[in-house]
């Protein structure tokens, strides 16, 4: 593709945009993967505490411990949802930035400083959020399933 010579854009601006793009998009990759990885362990948490439920000899506390680990796994999925959310209404907006829209006129330069800060703080967030997923997986997933096959029930989650 060759540059439209009458617009006033730099070849920098447009590899600057460019990579730019390519990292929101790589934020969302990632997002959407870890996101994937925390609604299934917070549905394997669901199935496992109601089949631990429904089994026969179940210790009281065992099933309200289970509870407070499955509340964790899904406060880590919650979390997984928001971040997910503000990502994709961040990218809705900034694409009518970047490209425009019906009633919005885009503009071809590379990102403001202030659409790079953006940026840099969803990746911190995701990075954290990133941290409590595998905190969870390390130690909250083991112990349920412990629990779990401690009552007879198959431990599922992973």
């Amino acid at each position: 593709m060759r540059p439209d010579e009458r617009l006033a854009v730099t070849a920098e601006e447009r590899q600057a945009r460019y990579a730019f793009t390519m990292e929101l998009r790589d934020l969302q990759l990632f997002a959407y993967e870890q996101g994937v990885a925390a609604y299934d362990m917070e549905d394997a948490a669901s199935d496992g505490l109601e089949a631990l439920a429904e089994a026969e000899e179940v210790d009281p506390e065992d099933l309200e411990r289970a509870e407070a680990l499955a509340a964790e796994i899904e406060e880590v999925a919650d979390e997984w949802r928001r971040l997910n959310a503000d990502i994709r209404n961040w990218w809705t907006g900034l694409l009518g930035k970047f490209d425009g829209g019906p009633s919005t006129t885009g503009s071809l330069t590379a990102p403001s400083d202030d659409q790079r800060r953006r940026m840099a703080r969803i990746w911190e967030e995701a990075r954290a959020a990133e941290e409590e997923l595998d905190e969870v997986r390390a130690e909250v997933v083991p112990e349920l399933n412990d629990l779990l096959e401690g009552a007879g029930v198959s431990p599922g989650v992973t």
